[in-house]
């Protein structure tokens, strides 16, 4: 298998779909358990193994962090992750893209935008504006974007509008 470097480290290629289908399953599972929105995530090494999987969980705990990013970076302890690759079913909300940061996590894959959140009754984008009315700033939504501390990349894939359109199909589901 190819390898690529990016922001230092060297991450297998091509890229393996086959670590956001198991998101994208973590998701399923945390939206019929009744756990939370349609989010799940995956963080494993370089070589593709999986580290950790975790699904959204705000509406099970009640804590509106348990994003299904940092539950899946928390379950691997330590605070530098800088030998880790992400792959979430959403792009990462603010607070999310903050802990990755934080956690030092060079790349992160993502297979749904902010506007199909959007649709679904998740307004990151409010967020945004928020933070940039704070920082005297205007955040923009950028579907790739590649700095010396993270890489975001989009990995669309059909079997995540998919799992969008289940959470819509589903008369049960929890809005937070």
């Amino acid at each position: 298998m190819e390898s690529a470097i990016d922001n230092g480290y060297v991450f297998p290629r091509p890229v393996d779909t086959r670590l956001m289908r198991a998101a994208i399953r973590a998701a399923y599972e945390g939206v019929d358990a009744g756990h939370g929105g349609p989010f799940g995530a995956v963080a494993a090494d370089g070589e593709g193994n999986i580290l950790s999987v975790a699904h959204n969980e705000v509406l099970k705990s009640g804590d509106p962090t348990s994003h299904a990013e940092i539950l899946a970076i928390r379950a691997l302890g330590g605070y530098s992750l800088a030998h880790v690759v992400l792959y979430a079913t959403g792009y990462p909300c603010p607070m999310c893209l903050s802990s990755l940061l934080w956690a030092r996590v060079p790349v992160v894959y993502y297979c749904n935008d902010y506007t199909m959140a959007q649709e679904i009754g998740f307004d990151d984008v409010a967020f945004m504006r928020v933070l940039g009315e704070i920082y005297c700033c205007h955040p923009v939504f950028s579907p790739e974007s590649r700095t010396d501390r993270l890489s975001i990349r989009h990995l669309p894939l059909p079997e995540g509008k998919a799992l969008y359109a289940y959470w819509l199909s589903r008369p049960d589901r929890g809005m937070y």
